[in-house]
């Protein structure tokens, strides 16, 4: 049954319950009708049996007194006597009360010659010393008959209002499932392509304009999602690419024929950092994914290996202006060393892109932590957009703001480090501060 169409379901439920209603109130008409049809036959056989009754008692013989006909049919009027003798009747006769039979009650037989049914009624007659017996009678086919004909139009009708009520609801049903039914065609044309499509609004203010407005509101959030992965991608792509060319190129230069033993050494120590920047990157990606997932490669680390780390990866790391004081440079803290350059070197790529020469980085100590400050000399970034560019995909008020990872990651590493990263202005340009917490200080 759950195979079959919703209106083809209404409609069936309708024509049953039509059906069910149907019958009921037939069967109460007909038990009501019955009953008035019958007492009106026991009425009418009453009223010529008291005719017949006066007639009798008035000397005038039943075979010259008139019964007109009823509209059940003929009356059929006889005198007998108490030996059942008929005495006077009309053409034909009644049969005669049956033995045992009380008088003046109404009784149901069978005629024994035409085996018909009838309805009689016998009343006394007392006559020059005697009692005689005048019975009353009428076929009850007339009566059958409009019995039959009562019940075939019940019948009748009730297959009428089945059949009605199942077709209206099926017609209503229709009506009712017709702005669903345009909702889905409108879904199956975004099934080719649901980028940036949305379906149609139906314009009454009802369950199904409330389901189509949901269900926009869910393709518009997959199409945020879907924005998002294609960006994840390509960015991560990106993130990827200038380690994955770094370890190319490494691994050409260690090809090249006569290469001493240290040289070869020293290449595959190199293969060993790229490893590290790119296990460290790709916990970083998966972290903005699954935000409380820890680094596993964090250990005690001191500042002034992470800043000769920083000249070796970073763009022009040599000539790289780097400020430290010297309580930040004798600082352990608990890092990620490598994913630590890595952001590091994310905040100035990200000055150099949108920011303005010089660029230049100051470590110092501030309490319980060490600051890392990356500051460019552009024109910064406003305030309404400093929050919106540390998140995923972010982007700032420059046309050539991107939508790069670089700052979401830094975000999220420093996150899970227990620091923060905040966005100052510079004046000009921008400082862009890193700072977390410290272990301790060596003696």
């Amino acid at each position: 049954m759950r195979r079959v169409p919703i209106k083809i379901r209404v409609a069936l439920l309708a024509a049953l319950t039509g059906a069910l209603a149907a019958t009921a109130v037939g069967a109460v008409t007909i038990r009501q009708t019955s009953g008035i049809r019958n007492s009106d036959f026991d009425a009418l056989l009453g009223e010529t049996a008291d005719e017949s009754y006066l007639a009798v008692q008035g000397g005038m013989t039943l075979s010259s007194f008139g019964h007109p006909g009823a509209v059940y049919g003929t009356h059929r009027v006889g005198l007998f006597d108490q030996t059942g003798n008929l005495l006077d009747a009309t053409d034909p006769p009644p049969p005669p009360l049956p033995a045992g039979q009380p008088m003046s009650e109404f009784f149901t037989a069978n005629d024994p010659d035409t085996g018909q049914e009838y309805r009689a009624v016998g009343i006394p007659v007392i006559s020059a010393g005697r009692t005689d017996v005048l019975v009353v009678a009428l076929h009850t086919a007339v009566l059958a008959e409009r019995g039959r004909r009562l019940v075939l139009t019940v019948a009748l009708f009730a297959a009428a209002f089945t059949v009605v009520a199942g077709l209206g609801a099926y017609l209503l049903t229709g009506l009712v499932l017709d702005p669903i039914e345009r909702l889905r065609r409108s879904a199956e044309d975004l099934a080719g392509d649901p980028g940036g499509k949305r379906l149609d609004i139906p314009p009454a203010d009802d369950e199904v304009r409330h389901l189509a407005e949901t269900l926009n509101l869910v393709l518009e959030r997959i199409d945020e999602t879907m924005a998002t992965q294609r960006t994840f991608l390509a960015e991560a792509s990106h993130e990827l690419r200038t380690p994955i060319a770094r370890l190319r190129a490494d691994i050409d230069l260690a090809r090249r024929p006569i290469r001493t033993h240290e040289e070869i050494v020293a290449a595959l120590a190199g293969f060993d950092d790229h490893a590290d920047h790119l296990t460290s990157l790709a916990d970083s990606l998966l972290g903005l994914l699954a935000p409380q997932r820890t680094s596993r490669s964090a250990r005690p680390t001191g500042v002034d290996e992470i800043l000769v780390d920083l000249r070796a990866r970073a763009p022009n790391g040599e000539s790289l202006h780097i400020d430290v004081t010297d309580d930040a440079g004798a600082s352990i803290f608990t890092t990620d060393p490598s994913m630590l350059v890595g952001v590091l070197c994310n905040l100035l790529n990200n000055a150099v892109r949108h920011g303005a020469p010089p660029v230049e980085i100051t470590v110092r100590r501030l309490d319980n932590r060490v600051e890392f400050a990356v500051r460019d000399h552009g024109r910064g970034i406003p305030v309404e957009f400093r929050d919106l560019v540390l998140a995923p995909f972010g982007r700032g008020p420059a046309p050539t703001s991107g939508t790069g990872l670089g700052l979401s990651v830094v975000s999220q590493f420093t996150t899970s480090q227990g620091g923060e990263l905040v966005i100052e202005d510079a004046e000009p340009g921008c400082r862009m501060v890193l700072r977390l917490p410290v272990d301790s200080v060596p003696v």
